[in-house]
């Protein structure tokens, strides 16, 4: 089964510098090339070129939820403070193992590295039991991202409406100031939160 169907816009960019030019950017039109030229290529592992949200053919890859991933280098211009990024995908599935993490891009180790990223989408924020790496409600799931080794927010601070849904197209737009993150789906703010430690 197919889990995601992901089409890249993805870049990064110093906030504070708005004119400059894209660090990455991957157009997924039928390869994982870095189109800014700066060296960032994607490098594809069990990936299937599909149409699109425009519908046109090859302008998307589906993940299969296990073993499918795209990577590039660990290059220096992506040491980012201050950044966008940008994701275009649709869910065809949720994940359902422990902690119910969907990840969509991330950079390092989210745990531990102060140069770390996570754009992602999971059920984790909706569960008033306590017990959200256990309980599985595919209903509830929300994008958040989180940066630099810093604890995520309590799961209110996370929490937006209305929750994914299988089979729709999202375009998420993710910031971060340094500060304070926003997460735009669709066009339309969803959700300002801060990061615990930021």
């Amino acid at each position: 089964m197919r889990f995601i169907t992901l089409s890249l816009c993805t870049f990064f960019y110093s906030i504070l510098s708005i004119a400059q030019a894209p660090i990455a950017h991957w157009d997924m039109n039928g390869t994982a090339n870095d189109v800014t030229g700066r060296g960032h290529t994607g490098h594809m592992t069990n990936v299937t070129p599909v149409a699109g949200m425009s519908g046109l053919p090859n302008t998307a890859y589906a993940f299969n939820g296990t073993n499918s991933m795209i990577t590039s280098g660990y290059l220096p211009d992506l040491n980012a403070s201050k950044f966008t990024i940008c994701a275009t995908i649709m869910v065809k599935g949720f994940y359902s193992g422990l902690c119910q993490d969907n990840v969509v891009i991330v950079r390092g180790n989210t745990s531990s590295s102060a140069i770390s990223f996570v754009l992602d989408f999971s059920d984790n924020y909706f569960d008033p039991s306590g017990s959200a790496c256990t309980n599985f409600d595919p209903t509830s799931d929300v994008f958040s991202m989180i940066y630099g080794g810093n604890a995520a927010p309590s799961g209110t601070a996370l929490q937006y409406h209305p929750t994914m849904q299988k089979d729709k197209w999202y375009r998420v737009v993710s910031t971060f100031d340094g500060i304070t993150f926003r997460i735009f789906i669709n066009d339309t703010l969803k959700n300002t939160y801060t990061s615990a430690g930021a």
